[in-house]
């Protein structure tokens, strides 16, 4: 949605690399390269609609000089490369969003994205969870507008 979008690419200003859980078929990650970060990666469990537009994905990154990649897995069990800004957008469900923080909170910078938290409340909860059990986060943002979503920020490394 556009409210999403405008915030991944205000989020990644001054960053240079965006990782993304959960695709569909791609339009927030199509925002994240439009801002042209150096690295792009993103992670689903089954590719499906992204499938048919992925060729135009990959054009895209290779001739602005992207590193860019799409991985089909469970983002609760894959590892991921240290990124500034990871947006999450998988399974809409509480011990799903908790375990995909507490395996790559830590190998995450400057921002995480979460998607649908205002659609739904055990998302938020999941997100709430996780800063008051990391002090290094902190909630910096939240969009109840539509689906909703939040941005908790790194406060110290």
């Amino acid at each position: 949605d556009v409210c999403s979008s405008d915030l991944i690419r205000g989020r990644l200003r001054g960053c240079d690399s965006y990782t993304e859980f959960g695709i569909n078929q791609g339009a927030t990650l199509a925002a994240a390269l439009l801002d042209r970060p150096k690295t792009v990666h993103a992670y689903d469990i089954r590719l499906g609609w992204y499938t048919e537009a992925a060729h135009l994905f990959t054009e895209y990154a290779v001739e602005h000089g992207i590193d860019y990649g799409v991985t089909e897995s469970d983002t609760a069990d894959c590892i991921i490369d240290p990124v500034d800004v990871l947006y999450i957008d998988s399974l809409h469900e509480h011990d799903h969003l908790v375990k995909e923080l507490a395996i790559h909170g830590d190998r995450v910078n400057r921002f995480i994205i979460i998607h649908d938290t205002h659609s739904y409340p055990e998302l938020k909860m999941a997100v709430l969870e996780y800063v008051d059990n990391n002090k290094d986060w902190s909630v910096i943002s939240e969009c109840n507008v539509n689906v909703g979503f939040m941005t908790i920020g790194r406060l110290r490394r």
